[in-house]
Parts: structure tokens; sequence; C-alpha cells
């Protein structure tokens, strides 16, 4: 009988190990699973639409790029950019644009119907495969955010026409667009990449040829501040979270006609 018993003692201790092992194996494949469908990446569409890619940030922002219409006549597609909500685990409103509403999402892709404001009786089903990023560090997160210029080379530039907002992401997004509505430089999209192994250096392409790329060095990184200096032209930058929407719709201009002045010049 005690022998017995001592049987029935060391199963069940064995399947409380097994059952405790299963239970934390299951939070963190929950945790796993929640972390990397995120809705915060650059997901580029795989099936015919006219969009060209959509992408999410952490800090409440989304740029989505539209295949023009006539290729032939446009430098570049258009480039929408602004906020966005979540209502629900599946459903995602972007500001005066319309809503999302996700029917799968894991690791590597997307699948969701796009009922835009302007239509939202009709759905656009997409698909979409994320974007590889660039390799987590300190830095890397740091940087990839939302920011607000607020002074060039020592001036103010808050409420004047050179207002810029940036955005850098992980995709190796680097996008800029005046929120002044009295300036003409609406914006731009380019990439960035870091160009030294500390870290303290972009390289940046606005995808227009040489001339159109360069360097710039990160003085001062941190939560709350980014310092950045481009040839001795200093420019100071703050976070910025859930921005006011703005629409970038670029005219048939030059790469050189946007963003003169200001950060990281074209």
């Amino acid at each position: 009988m005690k022998k017995f018993s001592l049987i029935l003692l060391t199963v069940f201790v064995f399947a409380l190990i097994i059952g405790c092992d299963s239970s934390d194996n299951g939070e963190n494949d929950l945790t796993e699973t929640t972390e990397d469908t995120t809705i915060n990446a650059k997901w580029v569409v795989t099936n015919a639409s006219t969009y060209e890619s959509f992408e999410f940030n952490e800090s409440g922002n989304y740029i989505i790029l539209k295949t023009s219409e006539d290729q032939r006549t446009t430098e570049e597609p258009n480039i929408l950019f602004g906020t966005y909500s979540l209502i629900d685990d599946d459903t995602i409103v972007l500001s005066d644009f319309g809503t999302l509403i996700i029917s799968n999402i894991d690791e590597n892709s997307i699948q969701f119907a796009l009922a835009l404001a302007s239509a939202p009786e009709q759905t656009i089903q997409i698909e979409a495969s994320k974007q590889l990023e660039i390799e987590k560090s300190t830095n890397t997160d740091l940087l990839c955010q939302t920011w607000q210029l607020v002074s060039f080379n020592g001036e103010n530039v808050i409420g004047t026409t050179e207002a810029l907002t940036v955005l850098f992401s992980r995709a190796g997004t680097y996008f800029v667009t005046n929120t002044s509505p009295l300036s003409s430089n609406q914006g731009g999209l380019a990439s960035w990449s870091w160009n030294n192994s500390a870290q303290t250096q972009i390289y940046y392409n606005w995808g227009q040829g040489n001339e159109t790329s360069g360097y710039a060095d990160i003085t001062e990184l941190t939560s709350n501040s980014l310092v950045i200096d481009e040839d001795g032209e200093i420019s100071v930058l703050t976070p910025i979270s859930n921005s006011e929407t703005t629409a970038v719709k670029p005219e048939n201009k030059t790469a050189k006609d946007i963003l003169k002045t200001g950060l990281f010049k074209r």
C-alpha cells in the first residue's frame, strides 16, 4: 500500500511539473505571438492593388504609398500620412482615410479589408508581406519614432514655414513632411540606414541618384531629444505622438525642388 501511494504521489508531482511547464510555454507563446503580430511595421502589398505599401509606427502614425495612375507623368507615388487608432484587435481607423479590418495577421504577412472614408460601402481586399527590418538596438529603438523639428541652426521653427514632422522606421523609411499650411514644400519619402557600427551616423537616400544621398551625424539621441549635425547645420528635434494628420501629394517636381532647406537636404 505504501509502495502504491508513493507511485501515485510520484505520478502526481510529475504531472504537476508538466502542467506548469505547459502553462509557462503557453504564456511565452502568447507573448511572442502578440509581439510578432503587431501592426507596427511596413507591409508591402503583394496582390493587385493601387497601393504599394502600408506602414504603421508606435507613435501612432501611418504612411501609405499609393501608385500613381499615370507613372509617365508623375515621378513619385502619392504619399498619405496621418494618425491611426486601434478600435479593437481587428479594426484600425486611419484618420482622414478609412477603416482597416484585419482578417489574418502573423509575423510575416497580413490580410485586411480597406473601407475608404469616401466610399465606406465598398471594401478593397489587401494582402501584404512584412518588410525586413533593421536589427534592433538601443539607438535604433530610440530613433525609430515620429519627431518634430523644433530648431534649425539655433532658430526656433515651431509655427513657421520651416516646421517639419520627421519619421524614422525600422523598415528603413525616412519621411519628412511640412506641418505648416503656409509652406509650399509638402514633403518626401526616402530611405535610411546606419553608416557606422557605433550607430552615430546615418546614410540617407532620396532615390534620385548620388546627388540626393548623403550622411548626417547624430550628436544626441535620447527618448526626449534628437540632435543631427549635417555639414555643420544643426537640427534639434523632439518626439511627438499621434501628430495631426497631413496628406502629402507630391506634384511634378524634381527631388531638389522639395525640401531645399531643413533636415537632410534633397
